[in-house]
Order: structure tokens, then sequence, then C-alpha cells
């Protein structure tokens, strides 16, 4: 079962200007904004937007094209890119399709991508073979079991594809560092749920995905018959119950968790096109495209990546420059005050240049990575040591740069892309259209900054997309900020100003009702008279047999209040409730594959 884009130098920064890219439509904080209602899709701009985008980004990247990067011209270099890319990307794809195909007994220890599988090196004599390569419709993220709403850009991500007759292509963004091994799962009842947080591994130290060992195989393998039981008790079979075995059967043959849940989710996806379109045909014209998959860490280890990121790496202090005058940029436009959002800047100590890469070694935590140029040299360290000097050649050329780079993993050396790098890598060289979520897309916000700054041109656009998806939990319910104001203050007069709620058919709350009148009538009467030392006592003898007639007048209202005091709590009880029910923030995974094909519907 197969489961399966004359030089120009460049321009002084100006750092609010620069943030004025052209965009098809432009982009705002209102359009900008996760759906609210259950069932919300965002989509910008829209999909019938496509051709005027694709061909608005075809055009910048003729512009760039010709922009001298160290000795190669950036169209060059993006056709030898996105061929590695593609041939990468096809040969991790079919090794992930492997992975689960029942081929008789399994390995009996894992085994690894071997990047040979890839082929040969696309240089320079093969150049025009890369050409042919397919166009790339690119996305990515993190491989963990994100909410629908970040599932949602993989289905544009096919849907653009189709449209265009592109190859769509999903970055695994591996070289992250695992925020949680658990997923929240919903438990109790609709009036008084709760969350559990169910791990998939023992909890560990903060390691990128692509270093994780898990501290508990067995609790991983178990994970998917824990979380299915718990949602059962909602009457509901999410789809984790039969593509569990799927992150299970990858993991013991490649020793990842990413490819795992990366297969799990592919697995997924194809269950539900396969549903798609038996419930709605496509024309002859849209076929279902198979989405390719590369991890980041492959991406990384890439020949053309390597020139690109020696390219920044010898042009160190500028690129610095132009990184943090970006963010500071970022940070005036959009009013933030912390020096370390969205991103921290790239620092300087003494002669050595922070550049925008991690670096680390095993049993290390990813580290900052130091540039430091010397005559002939750049010198690269971590936070430890010097590890590497990539040489300078006449001409300006890296040709020898990229290739003592290319050693990097023999020395169990792992260098790659931060958020910035990622993004701008993806859109320069790989792609001709990006799909973001919504934080990522204000993110590339600096990255269409750098480039614009760096290479002339903004690099080609991208879409926003998400979505939101309530768990099928028996419904929120209809309480609000309203009906607690409301409730608040009808209880607050009732305690306050008890003449008003009482009964009056009992004689004595009439009687009391009645004394209560007269107080208050007297009381603003003296209220209306002069200032005088008797005035002022009078005042306050009367305020204070108010107050005793109202606290008398209470044994008649306790039912009211009562009553008012249970709607109240009930109201409070339901919306904490909806806290919950109306989340958009949980897994794809406890979804029922009925509420996913809908979503994949609104694709097809």
């Amino acid at each position: 079962m197969s489961l399966l884009t004359e030089s120009v130098p460049p321009r002084p920064f100006d750092a609010l200007a620069e943030l004025s890219v052209q965009r098809s439509a432009p982009l705002s904080a209102a359009t900008l904004r996760a759906p609210s209602e259950d069932g919300g899709l965002l989509i910008h701009p829209g999909l019938d937007e496509v051709t005027a985008v694709l061909a608005g980004n075809r055009s910048r990247l003729e512009q760039l094209a010709t922009f001298d990067v160290q000795g190669r011209s950036l169209g060059e270099l993006r056709r030898w890119a996105a061929g590695e890319v593609y041939a990468a990307a096809t040969a991790f794809t079919r090794y992930l399709d492997a992975a689960v195909e029942d081929c008789g007994l399994e390995s009996e220890s894992p085994q690894p991508f071997d990047l040979t599988a890839i082929g040969p090196t696309l240089t320079g004599a093969t150049l025009q073979a890369a050409s042919a390569t397919p166009t790339l419709l690119v996305g990515g993220h993190q491989p963990e079991l994100y909410h629908p709403g970040v599932w949602a850009k993989n289905l544009a991500l096919a849907k653009l594809a189709r449209q265009t007759g592109a190859t769509p292509l999903n970055l695994i963004v591996d070289s992250d560092v695992i925020p949680s091994r658990s997923i929240r799962v919903p438990v109790g009842s609709r009036l008084a749920p709760r969350i559990e947080n169910v791990e998939w591994d023992t909890p560990g130290p903060l390691v990128p995905w692509e270093d994780l060992q898990l501290a508990s195989p067995a609790q991983f393998e178990s994970f998917g018959d824990r979380v299915s039981h718990l949602m059962s008790t909602w009457g509901l079979m999410p789809v984790i119950a039969d593509a569990w075995p799927i992150a299970v059967k990858t993991f013991r043959k490649t020793g990842s968790v990413a490819y795992a849940l990366t297969n799990l989710r592919r697995y997924s996806e194809q269950r539900l096109r396969e549903s798609c379109s038996q419930g709605k045909s496509l024309s002859a014209s849209q076929p279902i495209a198979q989405q390719l998959e590369l991890p980041m860490s492959v991406v990384c280890q890439l020949p053309a990546f390597g020139w690109l990121a020696c390219h920044f790496l010898l042009n160190a202090g500028r690129f610095r420059q132009v990184y943090n005058e970006a963010i500071e940029a970022y940070r005036i436009a959009n009013g933030v005050r912390s020096p370390r959002h969205p991103l921290p800047p790239l620092g300087i100590e003494e002669d050595w240049i922070e550049s925008p890469f991690w670096v680390w070694r095993p049993g290390d935590k990813r580290g900052r990575l130091w540039t430091r140029q010397q005559t002939s040299v750049v010198d690269l360290r971590d936070d430890r040591s010097v590890f590497l000097s990539l040489p300078i050649s006449p001409g300006g050329t890296v040709c020898c740069a990229a290739e003592a780079l290319a050693t990097l993993p023999e020395k169990g050396i792992k260098l790659r892309t931060r958020a910035l790098t990622t993004t701008l890598f993806a859109r320069l060289l790989v792609g001709e259209a990006f799909v973001h979520g919504i934080g990522g897309a204000k993110y590339d916000e600096m990255t269409d900054a750098i480039c614009t700054a760096w290479f002339g041109n903004a690099p080609p656009s991208f879409w926003v997309v998400s979505a939101t998806r309530h768990l099928p939990l028996g419904g929120s319910f209809d309480a609000s900020r309203g009906d607690l104001a409301r409730l608040a203050g009808q209880l607050r007069s009732v305690r306050c100003n008890a003449e008003q709620s009482a009964d009056r058919r009992i004689p004595e709350a009439a009687e009391l009702c009645q004394q209560v009148a007269e107080t208050l009538a007297q009381l603003q009467a003296a209220t209306c008279q002069p200032v005088t030392d008797a005035g002022r006592r009078t005042s306050r003898t009367l305020y204070q047999q108010l107050l005793q007639l109202r606290q008398q007048l209470q044994q008649y209202v306790r039912p009211t209040e009562a009553e008012l005091q249970a709607e109240l709590n009930q109201v409070q009880q339901q919306m904490e409730a909806n806290k919950i029910l109306r989340s958009r923030e949980f897994s794809f995974v406890l979804f029922t594959e009925s509420v996913l094909a809908e979503m994949q519907a609104d694709f097809c």
C-alpha cells in the first residue's frame, strides 16, 4: 500500500519601508485571525486567485534570477536546489511507503534513511536535467499531532496542486525541539469536562525531533489504545484507533518518531482522500496528487543548501545587520516591546558574529552558530569551540567552502536552519508558492523584508490557511458573559434591594416593604435639606433603619436568591465547560473520520 519548484546588488535596507511587500491582497489583523466558529476556514488569498498569485510569483523569480550568489546566479541555484529537493523528497517518500508495506518479517533493527538513495548529486553537469523538475508547492510543520487548523494546510496544499498541476511538498521540521510528549484528551462529561494529558513517551530532555530516542517504547505502542479508550467514553471512534498501528510499524522500521507520526498523518489523509473520491467525483483534469515529504534534517545536508548557507556565512556581518533590522522593523510595526520577541536578534561577541543557524553535536543541546572571518578562512564555532574553517576562494565562489561544510555529518555535527532561514530557503529556492499557518505568515513578514533587502526583491508570496473544528462532544452550551452579567446583577439586586423581589402576598413582607418605601422617602427628603449636623445625624439614622429593614426582608427573598445563585453557578459551569467543548486545539487524531472527511470535502 502506497502512502504516497546581469546580477543585482543588494539594496540599502530601509527597515520600515521594506515591510510593505506586495501581495495579491493585503494582510491585516482581521484576515490573520483564526476562525472562531466550528467549521470556519481561513484561506488568504482565495483559491480562485491561484493563477494571479503564481503569475506574480514567477515574475518575482525572474527578477531575482540574475542575482549573483557566490559565482552562481540565483536562477541556476534555484534549479539546482529544486532538483535536489525533488529527488530527495521522492526517495524519502518511497522510504516512508516501504516502512508500512507488508513484506514479510520486520527488520530486527531500524533502517535509517540513506541519503545515497537520492542518486547522483545535481551539480553543474546535470543542471539542465534538473530544469525538468516539476513545479513544487511547499508547506511544512513540525511532525507533531497537531490540531485540524494546522492539518488544513496540507489539504489546501493538495487542492492548490490539483488546480495547477504542481507537486505538493511538505517539509518535516524535525530540527525543532519537541515541546511535549503528550496530547490533551478531554475526559469527564459534557457538563464537567476536564483535560487529561496522555503521554506517548516518558517526559525527557528537550531535544530536536531528529534526535529523539524513546525512553519507553511500550508506552509509545500503547498510546493509540489508551487514547481510543478515553475517547470511547464520548461514544467516538477516533482516527487514531486505525492509524496508530501505522505509526508503531513505521517506528519499528525507521527508529524515528518523527517519521512515525508523519506516516500516521499520511495514512489518515489517504483514507480521507479515498472517502472524498467515493463521495464526490473528481474530474480527470484534477487527479488526487500524492504529496511528497522531506525532513529539514535531510534538506540541510543537500549541496545546494550548503551553497546558500555558505553565502550567508561568508557575509555574516552584513546578513546579521539585515536580519536584525527586519526583526526591529517588525517590532515597531506591530508594537512588540520585548527585545526577544518575535525572535531574538543575532548577537556579536568581539570578532565573532552569530548566524541564523542551529548547530550541535551528539549529546549536546542545540546551540548558536558563530562565525569569524580571517584572511583566507571563515571559522565556525558553536558555544563550545571552533569546529570548522571555511576557505575563502578567489573570485568569491564558495565551491571549496561548500565542500568543507558537507563534511560536518562525518564529524557528527549537525547544522540546521532556524525559523526564518527555513522558509527563506523553501520559498526562494524550492517552491513557486508556500502555504503558511497564521503564526508562520506573521513571522514571514520578516523573511520578506530580509529577502527584499538582500536580493533586491521579495520571494514568492504565500497562502495563509487555518481552520477551526470542535470535537463532537455533545455540543457547547448557550451561555455567555452577558448571561453572567445579567444574573450577577439580578442577584446583587435581590441582596441589596430585597423589597424589589419580596413576595408581597405575605403580610409581613408587604408591611416591611411599605416601611422600606417610607424610610427611603424620608431619607431622600433629608438629603434635600441644607447640610447641618442635625441633618447628617438624621440621615445616618434613617440609613441604618433602611439596612435593618432590608435585612429583615432577606428571609422572604431567600428562595429567589437561591434560584438565581443556582442559575449563576450553572452558567459559570457551562462557560468553563465551553472552554473545552469549543477548543480548537485538540489533535486531529482525536476526531472521527466523518468529521475530518467533512474538512477534506471542502478541498475536494
